[in-house]
């Protein structure tokens, strides 16, 4: 839960944060696109992290960090300090997701897994579908530091279980990190973000910033590939892409990040700055499809015991219709 908020509950406010901060449209989108690229270049380091300290320490280090640095989210008086802490906000809640599903998988049987990971799922998209419309109406009754301090709590409780519950699972010899291609991945990951994300503010390849994105994509691309055929023990071992289901899931997951994440930026934009609803609506808004995303993970406990091909195409299918639809919006549509 507390890193889905990272992803949702500051768009709500992004427009107060600018008028706050004295900033730019250009310059208030980098406390979403620097969050971004943080828990982009620390997830795949989260292997590493728990070979060398344990999934106990890693979770109670990174429920701790992503604590204290939005408490210093709330505390920012100016642009600067705010990305900076948003970085370590998005850096500290990378490990959260990934190591939580590895010791759902390593707790559960294979035949409790589906109805363990929808439990997980429907505790991962209350954050989402609550938040916005909370740090909505808190923004709007008192102002944007709000929507950080709001999260205080729930770290405290989460700080608190995993002290309580969380214990190491066996593990083998502690693996060493490949840096050269740990950073060649890095700066590919976020050479790539950056163009995606202001690309269409510098009129693409029109702009020398993005050329030099462009490059340093290239050039961090050929040597991690380069890297990784040559190495013995590469960051990522290509041995995993032989597996067909691990290659398929990887796509499909890419795909579900693009049509799912999306509407959660561009909307709170649209709805404030091009039709005027308040904080408090724009958060009701964003929170509505946490009720069909948590009525979804209901039916995955049940589709777990067929053809769990049958849910993909399902889910899939609602949504490239919902999305369909959202694409049709003008600024006339009623909420």
């Amino acid at each position: 839960m507390l890193y889905a908020l990272t992803l949702t509950i500051v768009n709500v406010v992004l427009p107060q944060l600018q008028g706050a901060l004295s900033a730019t449209p250009d310059q208030i989108s980098w406390v979403v696109t620097l969050n971004v690229i943080a828990t982009a270049v620390a997830t795949p380091a989260t292997g590493w992290f728990v070979s060398k300290w344990g999934q106990r320490r890693v979770m109670l280090w990174a429920v701790a960090g992503f604590s204290l640095s939005s408490l210093a989210c709330a505390t920012a008086d100016s642009l600067v300090p705010l990305l900076i802490y948003r970085v370590a906000q998005g850096a500290f809640g990378a490990p959260l997701m990934p190591v939580s599903q590895a010791l759902i998988v390593a707790t559960y049987p294979p035949e409790k897994r589906a109805f363990a990971q929808a439990v997980f799922g429907m505790a991962v998209v209350i954050g989402p579908a609550v938040a916005p419309a909370i740090g909505g109406y808190i923004a709007e009754e008192y102002n944007w530091r709000w929507v950080f301090l709001m999260v205080l709590p729930l770290c405290a409780v989460a700080f608190v279980a995993v002290f309580a519950f969380i214990g190491d699972l066996p593990r083998g010899p502690s693996a060493k990190l490949d840096w050269t291609g740990f950073v060649a991945i890095s700066l590919l990951i976020i050479a790539a973000q950056l163009i995606m994300d202001r690309g269409e503010r510098l009129g693409w390849f029109e702009s020398y910033e993005i050329l030099a994105y462009v490059a340093l994509m290239a050039l961090s691309g050929w040597v991690f590939v380069i890297h990784t055929a040559t190495h013995p023990h590469p960051f990522i071992n290509p041995q995993l892409f032989k597996d067909r289901n691990f290659v398929i899931g990887l796509l499909l997951v890419f795909n579900y990040g693009m049509l799912n994440i999306t509407p959660t930026v561009l909307m709170p934009s649209m709805l404030q700055n091009l039709m005027g609803y308040p904080d408090s609506m724009v958060g009701m808004i964003l929170g509505a499809r946490g009720l069909g995303m948590a009525l979804g993970f209901l039916m995955v406990g049940y589709m777990g015991k067929v053809d769990p091909r049958v849910g993909m195409i399902a889910g899939i299918a609602a949504i490239g219709l919902s999305g369909w639809n959202m694409s049709l919006f003008t600024l006339d549509v009623d909420p």
